[in-house]
This record gives structure tokens, sequence and C-alpha cells, in this order.
């Protein structure tokens, strides 16, 4: 798949990318392998736009659309969009799927805080997917809680 395309899609939707991640492999699961085959990349984006919390519904349900419409082949997935949130304290993921630590938002969509702003860093949970709990993963999204940071200062300052 081609990364540039998917760029252009989800930002096409989604608004300008402000910061992404390294890419890495998948390699904590084989959950994806039937429909996605193998080896499967994984990538972060962060948005410039900034959301309210509640509509992250509404942001999931996109998301699924645009894995059917853009990157669907005979009914199988090539990519997965897992829209979330980030906020000073914490890391929020949207879902289809419900668990005992998962909270029903609507619309068939529930959310979970998969990582926690604790001792200088974001920290896991014992639900946290494996590769969020990656080093490059947590680096990530602390660089992109400072970006936010600042930008949250500077709108407040203004």
């Amino acid at each position: 798949m081609n990364l540039e395309k998917i760029k252009d899609v989800i930002s096409s939707y989604f608004g300008r990318i402000l910061f992404k991640s390294d890419i890495f492999e998948f390699t904590e699961s084989s959950y994806y392998d039937e429909e996605m085959g193998k080896p499967i990349y994984r990538v972060f984006f962060g948005f410039d736009r900034l959301i309210d919390m509640e509509s992250i519904v509404e942001i999931k349900l996109q998301g699924n659309f645009i894995e059917k419409r853009h990157f669907s082949e005979n009914g199988k997935r090539m990519v997965n969009i897992d829209p979330g949130y980030l906020t000073l304290a914490k890391v929020v993921l949207a879902t289809t799927k419900n668990f005992q630590h998962r909270l029903y938002l609507g619309n068939g969509i529930y959310a979970e805080v998969t990582l926690r702003w604790r001792k200088g860093t974001f920290s896991d949970w014992e639900w946290t997917y494996r590769d969020y709990r990656r080093d490059e993963s947590i680096r990530f999204f602390n660089e992109l809680r400072d970006i936010y940071r600042k930008r949250i200062h500077t709108i407040d300052n203004v």
C-alpha cells in the first residue's frame, strides 16, 4: 500500500497531517494477517485540527467508511484506521469492539484510555495493545503531547 496515497486520502477527511511517526512492522499480533496479509506496517499520524472529544464517535465512523471506500479489495481491508485523541493526561482510542474496560459512546463505538501520562511519559495499562507499548509508539505520543501542550498554551494566551 502506498503511504502517500494513504496520507492524501486521510488528510482529505481529517485535515493536514502535523506529525507522523516512523513506520514500523506490526509483529505484535496475527489478528489482521488473514484479512490484510503480511507484512503489516504501523504508522501514527497527528493532525493539525483540534477536535471536540465527543466527536470521536463520528470520526471513528468516518474512519470505517474510509477503510471500506478507499482501502478495501474483495471485502477485505488493506488499511486499518484507528482514530483517537490525545489530551495532556491520556491517549484515547475509539473502537467497535466491546470489552470490560471500554465505555460505550453510541452508534456502536466504544472508547478506551490506551495510554496515561505518568511520571513524565505516557505509560500503558494491562489492556494496552502491545504495539502501543513499543518505545517508538510512546516516543511518538510523548512528542505529539508536547506539540499539543505548546499549541493549547498559545491558544490560551491569545
